[in-house]
């Protein structure tokens, strides 16, 4: 029978423990745009939390179970077909249906031992792991619906299944349709029909990259990430866009930047990869881009490129609203600012063009894929596990004509140098600079340019100073990002979910923050300095399930093995009937389930809870556990049902007393296994039960120690022009310059500079801490300044020049920020009639 001919088949939708307000408001959702649940505000950590479960809600598949292929007897990774109607998957499969050919490239990425190791191999498998074949259905019907988050906080599901079908029948494919005793379809019928689409595992392949042009009929970047801190981070940036903004005060809305900074930084340490320097090529170049979780079963969408082009181009007016006063302009624009250059991060470049004109006009930002893509370099702590990875990475970001990929005879050490130097150089066509420190600059050649290191750099740190002279400048206002703590630091300060500060050795940050297992020793952040221990256990969840899925598959193998042989092959159909398969398919489990507790003292401090190391919410955990109980009982089950059919036949002779006796053995296992289901049911009730309304890590906020010259907001700028000269290879600047007369250390972190010949005074900052010994070498009297940007230049003569050239370079020694600046007054009186006099000088820099 076709599905088609009756309305109740098709609005047969859901999903697996959607509720029945869920399962209504699915159903009824068969126009785009509409909110699933309707809800009233509850406060925002209630909010992130339902937001979080709604989507697993609204993605969930059907379970197992309800899927119209029931037999026990399958192959291993047995082909996977279902339908989805308007979005959303039914029971029954409908012939008549398209069957779209769907190409993913997954980005695993939750887990930082499994990024360095993709790391090390090339950033993604030789061939990409294909995943199970339901996990590839499961994902892929997903990929029919967009799912976003409204004004209100509603979830709205926009179904796109109509627009694939569409296109593949452009395409020339049209399903074979399956009719019973000649009847004729009605237009009404073929409209379902036009939104319904069917998924075939062996149609869904997962690749390293995106074919282009597009060969399927659907494509997308799946990118894992942790759920939690990245919807926290996006549902803080639209509460502060939307709601809340406006009215809250100066210290709060600096609270709750500061708590999408922590968002953040749980980000980066949960989800390594998105702070990966090699994953900036993957997400430009990223189709339909999601970040979701992988739960096992499938890909779990939380939010979509275009989901956050969406955010970002609602935050002009909040944005604007910023300019009231200077106290606003100074705490909370570039914090701001930072969020929006996260956000931007994860934007590929379809949706990135999009948004090319609002950036301009409203954030001052040049939004062509190259400045953007040097501010993230600027503001986001972006690593990668060797320099190698690092610079050959960087090129390929930025995928410039000037900069081709590094051959393979050149990708060594010994020609990273040069490759770096042609960047550096090109940061100039671009109207960027890059300062640099004593320590890396004053070389023989283009003494300017930041040497490339002996050991070569593995992060964007690098990049924390670089200076934008063009158009806007808003680059320049926004500092970097601090997610993580300088190795140089040992102890940072943290408040645990205590509500209490505590002194946390730096590299344990991580770890606790991941809820290693294992004891970290902390101190009350006080006079008291008092000692505690902080410890983080692990225990598996799933031990009796595993165990009892490991004798069924036992018993299945033996099944398996036992009617596969030749004199036993006539018993099979006896059994269970006509078969074309005469294999038992294992039962597949969702992976290592643990729950780790972090304890101080008596005090539980937070749990959380993980599928194979991947963070899960406890829904998750045992919506996976239920899962696997149910299928598990349905195998022993139908395995106790086979074995009632044997007795009822009582076969003869030889073979009837072998198996008799081969089911006698099988019945003690099976009460094995009866006995291990029943401590999992244990376990699931004791976890449902326990730990509720406890944080998941135990960290509320890491304090990051400033730089100095972070700290120090700055409007001051001066004007130049650079303009490297290739045929001489001098660095030409035209700017003002002036000589050192007076150095006054004002501290550790600051300098008062007095010119010889002028009145005007300067406070700058050293890029990196100075001791009192080295200060001399920062800056000192007699020295030559250029005042570039919102820097000054330290420059020498160079040892010797070209004989008869007319021009005599000179070399670069070191940056400074400039803080603040107190010119030499002049009479206000005149000066409109005043001629204008060319204060930039020329210098070369060899």
């Amino acid at each position: 029978m076709d599905p088609f001919t009756e309305d109740d088949n098709y609005a047969d939708i859901g999903g697996e423990a959607s509720g029945s307000d869920l399962t209504n408001a699915n159903s009824g959702a068969t126009s785009n745009n509409i909110p699933l649940i309707p809800h009233h505000y509850r406060g925002a950590t209630y909010e992130k939390n339902r937001l979080y479960e709604e989507l697993a809600l609204v993605q969930s598949p059907l379970d197992e179970g309800d899927v119209s292929v029931k037999s026990l007897e399958k192959r291993a990774d047995q082909q996977v077909i279902a339908t989805f109607v308007d979005g959303q998957q039914v029971t029954t499969v409908i012939d008549s249906a398209v069957v779209l050919d769907v190409e993913v490239t997954f980005m695993s990425g939750a887990d930082a031992s499994k990024v360095n190791r993709m790391e090390q191999a090339g950033m993604t498998d030789e061939y990409p792991d294909q995943k199970s074949a339901l996990w590839r259905v499961n994902t892929a019907g997903t990929l029919l619906s967009d799912f976003d988050v409204d004004r209100d906080l509603s979830v709205v599901r926009t179904d796109r299944t109509s627009q694939y079908v569409a296109a593949a029948r452009a395409r020339g494919r049209e399903p074979t349709f399956i009719t019973q005793g000649g009847s004729s379809r009605s237009v009404v019928k073929l409209t379902k029909q036009d939104k319904s689409a069917t998924i075939d595992s062996e149609r869904v392949r997962i690749e390293n990259t995106l074919s282009e042009p597009s060969r399927v009929d659907v494509q997308s970047t799946l990118i894992e990430v942790d759920g939690k801190p990245l919807l926290a981070l996006i549902f803080n940036c639209r509460d502060l866009i939307f709601r809340v903004g406006p009215q809250l005060s100066l210290e709060d809305t600096v609270g709750l930047l500061e708590g999408m900074i922590e968002d953040a930084r749980r980000l980066c340490e949960r989800s390594p990869n998105l702070f990966r320097m090699k994953t900036r090529s993957h997400i430009i170049k990223s189709k339909n881009t999601r970040y979701g979780i992988d739960d096992g079963r499938m890909f779990r969408t939380l939010t979509t490129s275009r989901g956050i082009r969406e955010i970002i181009s609602l935050s002009a007016s909040y944005f604007n609203s910023l300019d009231v006063n200077e106290r606003t302009q100074q705490q909370i624009r570039p914090k701001f600012l930072q969020m929006i250059i996260l956000l931007l991060s994860l934007l590929n470049d379809d949706d990135l063009s999009q948004l090319s004109t609002f950036l301009e006009s409203t954030y001052r930002l040049k939004a062509d894929r190259w400045h953007i893509e040097l501010v993230i370099l600027k503001v986001l702590p972006l690593r990668s596990i060797n320099s190698k990875v690092f610079i050959n990475a960087l090129i390929k970001t930025f995928d410039d004509p000037c900069l081709p990929p590094i051959p393979p005879g050149q990708d060594n050490p010994q020609c990273y140098p040069l490759v770096w130097s042609k960047f550096v150089k090109t940061l100039l066509d671009f109207e960027c600079i890059l300062p640099g420190t004593v320590r890396n600059l004053g070389q023989e050649s283009e003494s300017w340019a930041i040497m490339w290191p002996d050991e070569g750099f593995k992060s964007s740190d690098v990049f924390s100073n670089l200076q934008y002279s063009g158009e806007g400048r808003i680059m320049n206002e926004i500092p970097p990002i601090r997610l993580r703590v300088e190795s140089s630091i040992k102890d940072s300060i943290a408040i645990l979910t205590d509500n209490n500060r505590y002194t946390v050795a730096s590299e344990d940050i991580q770890k606790i923050t991941n809820m290693i297992s294992g004891r970290y020793v902390v101190f009350s952040a006080d006079r008291k300095a008092e000692t505690f221990a902080l410890e983080i256990l692990e225990e598996q969840v799933n031990g009796s399930l595993y165990e009892a899925i490991r004798v069924t598959n036992s018993i299945l193998r033996t099944l398996a093995s036992y009617f596969a042989s030749p004199q036993r092959k006539g018993l099979l159909p006896k059994i269970r009937g006509n078969t074309q398969d005469n294999t038992f398919q294992d039962i597949k489990g969702a992976g290592r389930l643990t729950r780790s507790k972090a304890m101080l003292g008596d005090v539980i401090l937070s749990v959380s809870y993980r599928v194979e190391g991947r963070n899960i919410t406890k829904k998750d955990l045992l919506r996976l556990m239920t899962s696997n109980h149910r299928t598990l009982k349905l195998t022993i089950k139908s395995i106790e049902s086979r074995i009632a059919d044997v007795k009822y036949r009582r076969i003869s002779g030889l073979l009837g007393q072998e198996l008799n006796e081969n089911i006698s053995k099988l019945k003690k296992d099976l009460e094995q296994v009866q006995l291990k289901i029943a401590d999992a049911e244990e376990n699931m009730h004791r976890v449902e039960g326990g730990f509720i309304d406890v944080e998941e890590e135990p960290i509320l906020k890491v304090f990051y120690p400033t730089k100095a010259e972070e700290s120090r907001a700055t409007t001051v700028w001066e004007d130049y022009r650079a303009e490297y000269l290739s045929d001489l290879r001098y660095l030409a600047l035209e700017a003002k310059r002036r000589e050192v007369g007076l150095v006054n250390w004002l501290s550790s972190d600051a300098v008062e500079l007095h010119f010889a010949g002028s009145n005007s005074t300067v406070i700058a900052t050293p890029l990196e801490s100075v001791s009192e010994e080295d200060q001399d070498d920062e800056v000192t009297a007699g020295d030559t300044v250029v005042f570039v940007g919102q820097y000054l230049l330290v420059i020498e003569k160079a040892e010797s020049h070209t004989p008869g050239s007319y021009i005599v370079p000179e070399r670069a020694v070191n940056f400074l920020k400039l803080t603040s600046m107190e010119y030499e007054r002049k009479s206000k009186r005149g000066m409109n009639r005043a001629k204008k006099h060319n204060t930039l000088v020329l210098t070369h820099l060899c």
